[in-house]
């Protein structure tokens, strides 16, 4: 039986052009190792809003770079956070340039609505 990390490994990453077409107008609701871990809302301008799982949103921009997608926020603007998505039937997969797959994040629900950052988020 193949994991979902190992199918994950198998493919290409998505381009940014797929990225984007998958992720646009849409906040995904992120989990690790089946616990809530956080969500990003990606908006047509590259722009996106990330929230850790009860912490405060950041600001940010997301970028193609090579065969990753990159991004940076305005809290640590010279440190971009490179990442291969993958599309999995279970979610889109996340994984950190280099990173082991068992360490993937995979987006377990998907919503129109932008984040609510004036509440605290706790989880999906």
């Amino acid at each position: 039986m193949t994991t979902l990390p190992a199918q994950a490994a198998e493919e290409a990453p998505l381009s940014g052009v797929d990225f984007a077409e998958r992720v646009t107008g849409k906040t995904i609701y992120f989990e690790q190792y089946g616990r809530a871990y956080g969500a990003e809302t990606y908006r047509s301008d590259g722009s996106v809003t990330w929230r850790f799982s009860g912490e405060e949103c950041r600001e940010g921009r997301w970028y193609p770079e090579g065969d990753a997608i990159c991004f940076v926020y305005e809290h640590a603007p010279n440190e971009p956070q490179c990442w291969h998505f993958f599309d999995q039937p279970q979610g889109l997969v996340g994984r950190v340039v280099g990173a082991d797959p068992l360490d993937d994040l995979t987006g377990r629900r998907e919503s129109p609505a932008p984040l609510i950052c004036d509440q605290p988020y706790l989880g999906a």
